[in-house]
C-alpha cells in the first residue's frame, strides 16, 4: 500500500508540474504529426504466477488516438485462482472488459510522443466461483462435509486512472498508471468472491490497483492544432 501511495503522489506531482510549467506565450497552427494504434500487455498480472497460491491471468491493452491528445481505450483480460485449505477448496475464474478514454495533458511537438494522462473506464466481468470439500467442525454433532455450487456473477464498475507513457524506442512504449475502482452493480451472491477479476479485492468499495504496460504503436498521420512558441519581444526601447 505504501508503494501504491508513492506512485499516486508521483503522478499528482507530475500533473501539477505540467500545469505550472506552461507559462510560455503560445499560438496555434495546423500541423501533421504521427498518432497511432497501440497494442500492449500489462506485466503486473504475471506476478500472480509466482504467488502462493498462484493467480494465473493476463491483461491486454489497446488504444487509438482519435484527436490531439484524446485516445479511445479498450482493455481485457482473464484470471483464474484456486486455493486449497484443510477445511475447503476455493475456485474462481473470469474474463473482463474495460472501455473508456484517456487524455494526454502534455502539449507536445510533432516529434514528441511522451504523455502524462488521466482516463475513465467502464468495466464488467463475467465470472464464476465455487467452494468444494468444505468441512464444518462440531464437537457435538460431528464434522459436516458440504460444498457450494458454482455461482455466476457479472459485476460492473467505474474506474479513474492517472499515469505516464514514454517512447523508449521508436514506436515502442513503456508506462504505468494507478487506478481507483468504484463498484456500480454487484449481483447477489451465494458467497462473496475472494477477488473480482480486473477489479481487485471484493471486500473493498474503492480498491486501488497498479498497471505497468509495454506497448507497440502502429503509426498513422494525424492533423492537429500544433502549439508553437512566440518569440519574446525585447523589453524597453533603444
Amino acid at each position: 500500500m505504501t508503494r501504491t501511495l508513492k506512485y499516486i503522489f508521483s503522478g499528482i506531482s507530475l500533473f501539477l508540474l505540467t500545469l505550472t510549467g506552461t507559462g510560455q506565450d503560445l499560438t496555434n497552427g495546423d500541423t501533421i504529426r504521427y498518432g497511432g494504434v497501440r497494442f500492449g500487455i500489462d506485466l503486473i498480472p504475471f506476478i500472480g504466477f509466482f504467488t502462493d497460491p498462484p493467480m494465473k491471468g493476463y491483461e491486454l491493452y489497446l488504444d487509438a488516438e482519435v484527436s490531439d491528445g484524446w485516445y479511445l481505450v479498450a482493455e481485457g483480460g482473464r484470471l483464474k485462482y484456486h486455493k486449497t485449505e484443510p477445511d475447503y477448496a476455493y475456485r474462481m475464474k473470469g474474463s473482463y472488459l474495460k472501455l473508456g478514454v484517456d487524455h494526454n495533458i502534455l502539449g507536445r511537438r510533432a516529434d514528441e510522443n511522451e504523455s502524462i494522462f488521466w482516463g475513465l473506464r467502464i468495466a464488467a466481468v463475467d465470472m464464476t466461483h465455487e467452494a468444494e470439500e468444505i468441512t464444518i467442525h462440531d464437537d457435538y454433532w460431528g464434522d459436516l462435509n458440504t460444498s457450494l455450487p458454482p455461482d455466476h456473477l457479472r459485476p460492473f464498475w467505474f474506474e479513474v486512472t492517472v499515469g505516464i507513457k514514454a517512447e523508449v524506442l521508436k514506436n515502442f512504449f513503456m508506462g504505468w498508471n494507478v487506478r481507483g475502482h468504484f463498484l456500480l452493480i454487484y449481483p447477489k451472491e451465494i458467497m462473496q468472491p475472494y477477488i473480482i477479476p480486473g477489479y481487485g479485492n471484493a471486500e473493498k468499495n474503492f480498491p486501488i490497483t497498479f498497471n505497468y504496460v509495454l506497448s507497440y504503436r502502429f503509426p498513422y498521420k494525424l492533423k492537429v492544432k500544433q502549439k508553437k512558441k512566440k518569440k519574446k519581444e525585447t523589453e524597453g526601447t533603444e
